[in-house]
């Protein structure tokens, strides 16, 4: 079998930044609701000689995308017991011009747990979809798909990854 080695990403490479103007509302001291209805979101890819932009949704003559539009962001922290702390953030876009109707969902949840006085264990889940992304299709034996112009098919999926990882804490 063979491996593919196309480099698909890098260190900000892309680079996504988002920003907005809105209200944030805070029910408690664990949860913010924010609204902003005048929002920004820039995808950047800067190395286009080895990073494919496309596949970000920026065109092939461009180095970046900006997208003007609304999101919605719901962060939640809570504590089910005194050594474990659980960090939601939900985020939700969606670009006035180019398919309002498209929503890119944003979901990361951390699991942070002290182990003893020095050290933390932390399990961290990142789910993303964005109709901007695409990614290749294969078919069940792991050819390419490929369409009438001859070119491999692409379509916009779920990017799911977690992480754990343990931390080494210095407290003075």
């Amino acid at each position: 079998m063979k491996t593919d080695t196309t480099l698909v990403s890098k260190f900000f490479n892309p680079a996504i930044i988002t920003a907005g103007f809105g209200l944030d509302y805070k029910p408690n001291k664990n949860t913010s609701i924010n609204f902003s209805p005048l929002s920004y979101k820039g995808t950047f890819v800067p190395d286009t000689l080895h990073i494919d932009q496309t596949k970000y949704g920026v065109a092939a003559d461009k180095r970046s995308k900006n997208e003007p539009g609304m999101s919605f962001m719901i962060t939640n922290e809570f504590k089910p017991v005194s050594s474990v702390t659980i960090t939601n953030r939900l985020q939700l876009f969606t670009n006035y011009i180019n398919n309002p109707q498209n929503i890119d969902l944003d979901w990361e949840m951390i699991v942070t747990a002290a182990l003893n006085w020095f050290t933390d264990v932390r399990f961290n889940t990142h789910l993303i979809f964005d109709d901007d992304t695409k990614t290749p299709v294969f078919d069940k034996e792991k050819q390419p798909v490929l369409g009438p112009d001859g070119k491999q098919k692409t379509t916009a999926r779920i990017q799911f990854k977690e992480l754990l990882g343990f931390s080494f804490i210095f407290r003075f």
